[in-house]
């Protein structure tokens, strides 16, 4: 097996440089070809993915967090070379999804016995995402966050800034046309989703599947601020209904469009300003994924080699 290891040096701590080391020993022990680069700034995981793919390198695994691994998907969709994931970010929201041990040592068993399952990706005005893309409250604590020294408190800064934000917070008038139809109303925010785990505890999107060629939409809509909490717990509780005013429909594509510019964030990380135009690709994503990977969260039944080989 040939593999790439792209990390992102800025993340995580030393001693996650350490167990990286140990990682690479490790699949080298079990027979693969590992190269292992560092990225140098915005866009280099991206850069060195593209490399990887061309140079037909059959795993390109990220050495980082949820950003890391955006940049990366860019250069694999549409190919057959996979994405393997050891989580060395603030929040971890994809390894979390799939059940990948947020333990690099651990995590490394998911690279050697783990199962391969083909996803979609979501692309939202030219950029893929694997997790979610938002609109609205998200979006602006994920654009005041960047930057911030408080970053590094992972899930704790994100709720701080949201609570602070969300007092005064008025919503915003949106036009959103998908499956036909034309909706009008004032939101706080709107999450798409392909997958169902948002900033690693909520679910806005906790139907959605990573492989139905659908994405979910999750419209919360302009209420007050316990009306606010409510629908927030509700989410952290991964409860099926989260309020009267919150709506999730399916779609294949979707434009949405505002009187003034909003943010928009992608798996996490800010990404211009709407309008948006998204739309789903259906399997053009390879994942390697551990055995206790919720099956909840695929469409499709997994094919074993030796069913492919029986067909």
């Amino acid at each position: 097996m040939r593999a790439r290891i792209i990390a992102n040096p800025r993340s995580g701590s030393g001693h996650h440089r350490q167990s990286l080391r140990q990682a690479v020993d490790i699949l080298r022990a079990h027979g693969w070809e590992i190269e292992l680069r560092f990225t140098d700034g915005p866009g280099a995981a991206r850069h060195l993915a593209h490399e990887a793919v061309l140079a037909g390198v059959d795993v390109v695994i990220a050495a980082g967090g949820d950003g890391t691994i955006n940049e990366i998907i860019q250069a694999l969709a549409g190919t057959y070379t996979a994405l393997g994931v050891l989580p060395m970010g603030t929040i971890n929201v994809w390894a979390r999804e799939m059940d990948i041990p947020l333990a690099i040592k651990e995590a490394v068993q998911v690279l050697l016995h783990g199962q391969r399952r083909r996803i979609d990706l979501g692309i939202a005005n030219g950029r893929y995402f694997l997790l979610m893309a938002g609109v609205g409250l998200d979006a602006e604590v994920t654009r005041t966050i960047e930057h911030h020294r408080l970053k590094r408190w992972g899930l704790l800064a994100y709720g701080l800034v949201a609570l602070r934000l969300s007092i005064n917070y008025r919503g915003a008038r949106v036009r959103l046309a998908m499956n036909g139809r034309q909706i009008r109303t004032r939101i706080l925010q709107i999450v798409i989703g392909n997958t169902r785990l948002y900033a690693g505890a909520f679910h806005f999107t906790g139907q959605a599947l990573c492989d139905d060629g659908l994405l979910d939409v999750c419209i919360i809509r302009r209420q007050g601020f316990l009306s606010r909490l409510h629908v927030v717990f509700n989410a952290l509780q991964h409860h099926p209904h989260l309020g009267p005013r919150v709506t999730v429909e399916r779609c294949e594509q979707l434009y949405l469009d505002a009187p003034q510019r909003l943010p928009v964030q992608l798996d996490g990380e800010p990404a211009g300003t709407t309008p948006l135009e998204c739309h789903v690709v259906p399997a053009t994503l390879d994942v390697l994924v551990p055995a206790t990977a919720p099956a909840s969260l695929f469409s499709c039944a997994l094919v074993t080699p030796q069913e492919q080989t029986s067909g």
